[in-house]
């Protein structure tokens, strides 16, 4: 909980990991993620037991299993910097499905869209083109 969004943005910049998130995506969060408390200032506005719910839910859900099912190409980024994904996570996705692969982008960690956004959005661009996709 927190005072204010100004209070939180100040704590956040401050500190690993979201000292590392780029400028606008940091203000982004501060003015999405937060909600005004019932007694004043701000939370979170994804409740803690959420939260947590989510990550244990995504250690123990069998999404591996469904992954012979995926027909469509498909490709696994993987941040070069990263200590929370493993090399060999990804590799292993990948090589289970039909038409998978796996790129690492170097000088990214996990947070890598919300550190550097530009250059993911360089990687997909690039990775749309190969598949004949254009944009707009």
């Amino acid at each position: 909980m927190f005072g204010s969004r100004a209070e939180a943005h100040a704590r956040w910049s401050g500190r690993p990991p979201l000292s590392g998130l780029a400028p606008e995506v940091l203000a982004d969060y501060v003015a999405s993620g937060l909600v005004e408390a019932p007694g004043g200032g701000v939370r979170l506005r994804c409740a803690a037991e959420v939260e947590a719910r989510l990550f244990r839910t995504a250690v123990s859900c069998p999404w591996r299993d469904a992954l012979p099912l995926v027909g469509c190409p498909t490709v696994f980024l993987r941040g070069g910097e990263s200590v929370v994904v493993d090399r060999g996570s990804p590799v292993a996705a990948g090589a289970a499905l039909p038409a998978g692969s796996v790129r690492e982008v170097p000088g990214l960690d996990h947070l890598g869209p919300l550190v550097r956004p530009e250059v993911f959005a360089e990687v997909v661009d690039g990775l749309l083109a190969e598949f004949g996709v254009t944009g707009p």
